[in-house]
């Protein structure tokens, strides 16, 4: 955690030193996640992780050369806490909050209009629990949702292109998965379940991003 954060904040006083063109965005769109299996003392099985939800974004980049991109990348979601097993689903409210430091490789050449891209990234990513916790709750012989927060160290991987409608105005899609170790102080296993592995979020975004 502590090698992320020092990275991000290494990163981030190194941008003005590079590049000429700065990107300022804004975005919305929406996430699903991969699901994990969590199995009891029993031996049952039950699916662990998020729903589905929307997204907001608002990222800074700068040019570096031209054709990579340094960029920082805030996401905030809200997508619920789930368990699943035997026909039975238990939902909580839930939203995160994640902050990355992104290389994007960009196609072509800086004065294209259509330019794809590709992106690389890691920063750190908030869970918080925020539904109404209850004294007995559904398939808790699984695990607990509970409305508390936990920081988790993510990967980013992504794709997607830029569209210049002027000068200084240009659209932006991309699709991109974060990746992060399951919460299990936000998704609590019971007392002899297993839950662990990695949560994959897959994103969708469009947004308009401003030139300068």
């Amino acid at each position: 955690m502590k090698q992320t954060l020092f990275f991000l904040t290494f990163a981030a006083s190194l941008t003005p030193a590079w590049g000429q063109r700065w990107e300022l965005g804004i975005g919305a769109g929406g996430g699903m996640y991969t699901s994990l299996g969590a199995t009891n003392a029993r031996g049952q099985t039950a699916d662990a992780g998020l729903g589905r939800g929307n997204a907001i974004t608002v990222s800074v980049g700068q040019d570096v050369s031209r054709h990579f991109t340094g960029e920082i990348r805030y996401v905030w979601q809200n997508n619920p806490l789930r368990l699943k097993s035997g026909g039975q689903t238990v939902n909580f409210g839930s939203q995160s909050h994640s902050v990355a430091y992104n290389f994007n490789y960009n196609f072509g050449q800086l004065e294209d209009n259509f330019r794809p891209f590709v992106s690389v990234g890691s920063g750190m990513k908030y869970f918080d629990g925020t539904g109404q916790e209850v004294a007995v709750q559904p398939l808790n012989q699984f695990a607990f949702l509970t409305r508390t927060g936990e920081w988790k160290p993510m990967l980013t991987a992504g794709l997607g292109f830029k569209y210049r409608m002027s000068r200084n105005i240009a659209l932006r899609l991309e699709a991109q998965n974060q990746m992060t170790q399951v919460p299990t102080k936000v998704i609590a296993p019971a007392a002899g379940t297993v839950l662990n592995g990695w949560l994959h979020d897959f994103l969708v975004m469009g947004g308009i991003s401003l030139l300068f």
